[in-house]
């Protein structure tokens, strides 16, 4: 399944669950005109095709999370996708990402303390095998954080090219 197997209902789907991600199948059948059958379905085949998980999330402020920081860590050569792992697993970790650019991983950690976040760029960080340096930003203001897809789905998708 490809992004453009998805269609007008698919996107619905989407859609309802991210107004409200306890939605009854029911209701999104009845609002769709369409058997809870096929929400099923659809829901289903999404899910096991990793075009959905349905998840709750929360302000890191709101949850008393007081340092939330950027980490760009740069590796030796053939080292990022390693260290990524390794960084991945670790417990204030919320996000990894390989990069291209004047990084090779991008982390989003979070923190009780700046004493915590100091010892996890000065310690946890430089210890992991492959880092050979890291630049971290400190987060000291959220404007936007959503997960809102609608923009994205809406728009015309790229045509695939074949290298």
């Amino acid at each position: 399944m490809k992004y453009a197997d998805l269609d007008p209902t698919d996107h619905q789907i989407v859609t309802f669950l991210q107004e409200d991600g306890r939605m009854a199948f029911r209701e999104m059948a009845r609002r769709l005109y369409i058997s809870e059958g096929t929400i099923r379905r659809r829901y289903n085949a999404m899910v096991k095709n990793g075009f959905l998980q349905v998840l709750a999330t929360g302000d890191p402020a709101g949850f008393g999370i007081k340092v939330d920081a950027i980490s760009l860590v740069k590796t030796v050569p053939r080292a990022a996708e390693s260290a990524a792992k390794s960084i991945a697993a670790l417990e204030s970790v919320r996000f990894v990402g390989l990069a291209m650019g004047p990084a090779d991983i991008v982390v989003e950690s979070l923190h009780s303390s700046i004493d915590e976040l100091y010892h996890f760029v000065s310690h946890t960080l430089p210890d992991v095998p492959g880092v050979s340096s890291c630049e971290t930003i400190q987060v000291v203001k959220i404007l936007k954080n959503t997960w809102d897809w609608q923009a994205w789905l809406k728009r015309e998708p790229t045509k695939e090219v074949v290298v």
